[in-house]
């Protein structure tokens, strides 16, 4: 229909896609192309290791899905930098303890509840 607004909207095509992409910095990573550079199944490991990224003050996320790599912080040094890195792998494998407990406590109480919702019948009460 003439003046609707899908006529006065431009036509998203792969070339007007590309060339959005082309305009962006080089230093701006797709989301996608981190997964499957990486290899990485799970897309929750990527937001997690994006986040990382971000508290440390490496990368900004410009949407959803794409992020731009800063690097490191003005004027800091390599053993600043080394210092950051070290306490960044200590959170690392802190929190990968933390996991490691809750999911066996997760298995526990499934466990746990498989045990009391279990058919009763098969144990008869011998008095």
């Amino acid at each position: 229909e003439p003046g609707s607004p899908a006529e006065r909207r431009p036509a998203r095509t792969a070339a007007a896609a590309e060339r959005r992409r082309a305009s962006l910095s080089l230093d701006v990573f797709v989301f996608f192309q981190a997964v499957r550079i990486l290899n990485v199944g799970q897309k929750r490991r990527i937001y997690d290791i994006t986040n990382v990224l971000e508290g440390a003050g490496l990368i900004v996320k410009i949407s959803k899905s794409m992020i731009k790599w800063l690097g490191t912080n003005q004027g800091e040094s390599a053993h600043d930098l080394t210092k950051r890195m070290i306490k960044l792998k200590s959170q690392l494998e802190d929190l990968e303890h933390q996991e490691f407990i809750l999911d066996q406590h997760k298995l526990w109480v499934e466990q746990s509840i498989r045990n009391t919702t279990e058919d009763c019948s098969k144990y008869p009460l011998n008095l």
